[in-house]
């Protein structure tokens, strides 16, 4: 008997009879136990609430967006894997207008220095959305 076969007999059988066993106990399973497995392995859908969660971050407020508004252009910083449609769909739901284009932008990090150390701040997507004119949208 070599050394490996003592482990393996250690460890109750060489693979071959491992296997052999648990093909048995499968078959012994009760229907109870697959109908459970079975129910969790369901795919849930998510709901278009669900999926548009993640994607308006909130209003991005300077003065040149400020301005901007004038020509019903609001800004707004998203999810960095947020698409048009989504922030489309988001924007329609949340403020109830309606949504002309979408424009997106990802915007690097920027170079940050403490003293000698330098760092960099997280950079982030920002959409411009059009709304149709005489709609307006509340930033604060």
């Amino acid at each position: 008997m070599s050394f490996l076969d003592k482990i393996l007999s250690a460890k109750g059988g060489s693979a071959s009879d491992r296997r052999k066993k648990e093909a048995g106990k499968n078959k012994e399973r009760p229907e109870t136990e697959k109908d459970e497995k079975s129910k969790a392995k369901e795919v849930r859908y998510a709901t278009p609430e669900k999926i548009l969660v993640g994607v308006l971050k909130g209003g991005h407020v300077t003065e040149k967006t400020s301005s901007q508004a004038k020509q019903n252009k609001y800004v707004f910083v998203v999810g960095k894997m947020a698409s048009k449609l989504e922030i489309r769909k988001a924007v329609e739901r949340r403020f109830s207008v309606s949504v002309e284009s979408v424009n997106v932008m990802l915007l690097p990090g920027k170079e940050r220095r403490r003293g000698n150390r330098t760092g960099f701040k997280p950079g982030f997507k920002k959409a411009v959305v059009t709304i149709k004119e005489g709609q307006t949208i509340e930033m604060q």
